[in-house]
């Protein structure tokens, strides 16, 4: 999670940008040309009560928990959380690396939403 320190009407190329935590998980290999349920859970909050939750389940696996972090997931000047405004739980993001991989390698690089549900208030 990270947020940008600086004026918000300057041009943001000017803003400095400070990750307040990442984690990245490896040992979770991606299964290709298969499906997978995706559980996320988000909650706004602090360092000690926000939360960031992601489980997997490949088809006919078993289910793992890739990440269970308390820590913010607001910004770091927000004192009084109210909600999100506004999320876009479909959005994914890539880099050139994996999409050159995919490429060079004849692969095709496409994801696939089926009997897709949003919880409000779902706690965990």
């Amino acid at each position: 999670m990270g947020s940008i320190i600086g004026d918000s009407k300057k041009n943001c190329k000017l803003c400095k940008w400070n990750d307040n935590w990442d984690q990245t998980n490896t040992t979770f290999p991606i299964p290709f040309g298969e499906w997978m349920e995706i559980e996320l859970y988000l909650k706004e909050g602090g360092q000690s009560s926000g939360r960031f939750y992601m489980a997997v389940t490949p088809e006919g696996g078993t289910k793992q928990v890739l990440f269970d972090i308390t820590n913010n997931t607001q910004h770091e000047k927000e004192k009084c959380p109210d909600g999100f405004t506004h999320m876009q739980p479909l959005k994914l993001y890539t880099g050139d690396d994996l999409i050159n991989y995919m490429r060079n390698n004849g692969k095709e690089l496409s994801i696939y939403w089926d009997d897709w549900s949003f919880y409000v208030n779902k706690t965990y």
